[in-house]
């Protein structure tokens, strides 16, 4: 079984997480305020080059109540009432301002060179390393390609989250892959802050996401993994699962 980027980032979380997502497991998410808002925020994500491109960040409420009206894919079966809310927590003056604050760093055509996508979600797989991802966006910038990966939860003070900088060295190598283009730099938007960040992809990291991804194939070839010590299971889809996995083991012996 290929292994895929998006099972990096699971086992980086908790290997049992990868276990039963690649035994048929869907991840399903509990439809809270936080999640309806991670959905508005990504969609939103998608439109900035627009609003960029027509200088309408003034614009952001009425793209992000425009989203919600659509009301289409993970978003149609969810309350209205629970987008209304989700929407009131989604501070879109400090998206506009950090928008704002990266024009004024960058300037207009070059963050727009940054964010606008050569290919959206484009799947990518590689027969030689087993593993396939997509990415949300490939930007092409001076003829290199670039994985970028949006994210719309809390963003560190500096620099990304590791887990963030494992993922694109797992999208850099499948780009290498494919399109035979080295790539050392990957880009991350925070759409929950209208900030975007360069992340240098150094060989070490590209090491550390080769050795992840043949521990995410252990996993999936073997039986359910031990679980660390320090993972948030109160917030995880397969907590019932996991408790009645351990149930059973024990049961053995």
């Amino acid at each position: 079984m290929t292994v895929r980027a998006s099972d990096i980032v699971l086992y980086m979380s908790c290997p049992r997480q990868a276990y039963f997502v690649s035994r048929g497991y869907k991840l399903d998410r509990v439809i809270a305020t936080e999640y309806v808002e991670h959905l508005l925020l990504k969609e939103l994500a998608y439109r900035f080059p627009l609003l960029i491109k027509n200088d309408d960040l003034g614009e952001l409420p009425a793209y992000l109540n425009d989203i919600a009206n659509d009301a289409q894919g993970d978003l149609s079966a969810i309350e209205k009432s629970q987008i209304m809310d989700a929407i009131s927590n989604i501070d879109v003056d400090g998206i506009i301002a950090g928008m704002e604050n990266a024009i004024g760093v960058l300037g207009k055509d070059v963050l727009l060179q940054r964010i606008v996508p050569w290919k959206k979600e484009y799947l990518m797989h590689s027969r030689r390393l087993d593993m396939s991802g997509r990415p949300d966006k490939l930007v092409l910038i001076n003829g290199e390609i670039l994985p970028s990966i949006i994210k719309t939860g809390n963003k560190p003070e500096y620099g990304v989250w590791k887990d963030e900088r494992i993922q694109l060295a797992a999208y850099a190598l499948l780009v290498k892959e494919t399109f035979n283009n080295p790539v050392n730099c990957g880009l991350i938007e925070y759409a929950r802050y209208g900030e975007f960040r360069d992340v240098n992809i150094k060989h070490a990291d590209k090491r550390i996401a080769l050795r992840i991804k043949n521990g995410v194939q252990k996993v999936i070839d073997g039986p359910l993994p031990d679980k660390p010590r320090k993972v948030p299971c109160e917030s995880c889809a397969f907590i019932d699962l996991c408790r009645v996995k351990k149930s059973l083991l024990s049961s053995l012996f």
